[in-house]
């Protein structure tokens, strides 16, 4: 009997671990993966985000327990969080589509540490601000 297309020895649990421990891997390759939980981690974001904003509709007084949690230290440091994820889901974006439409695939380990370094700079100036404000 044929294999079906795209199945490889080990199945789905070679994917799975290939998905999610990629060792021995270039450079790319975690630029991908990175990307790839970032946008999870987003994802979730949004739902329980939604989720908030609806208990809050409900009743003036979920607002302000809200508001005790979100100017906690640890609610900051979750917004800390949210900028290292946008700031390197968006970027890394960027930086794909502009290696695939200016042809420039051969130099992106340049362009992944430039993503990198301006998300951790841009990441520290706003966790400066964020909890300098209380």
């Amino acid at each position: 009997m044929e294999k079906a297309i795209g199945v490889r020895a080990g199945g789905l649990n070679f994917v799975a671990r290939r998905w999610v421990l990629p060792f021995k891997r270039t450079l790319g390759t975690w630029a991908f993966v990175f990307n790839r939980w970032s946008g999870v981690f987003l994802a979730i974001y949004l739902y329980v985000h939604l989720g908030i904003l609806t208990s809050l509709a409900f009743s003036p007084d979920a607002y302000n327990q809200f508001l005790v949690i979100a100017r906690s230290p640890l609610g900051l440091a979750f917004d800390v969080g949210l900028i290292v994820l946008l700031l390197y889901h968006g970027l890394n974006g960027l930086r794909l589509i502009y290696a695939t439409l200016a042809g420039r695939i051969e130099q992106h380990e340049v362009q992944f540490w430039l993503v990198v370094t301006v998300t951790l700079v841009v990441t520290l100036y706003s966790a400066a601000l964020i909890f300098s404000f209380e």
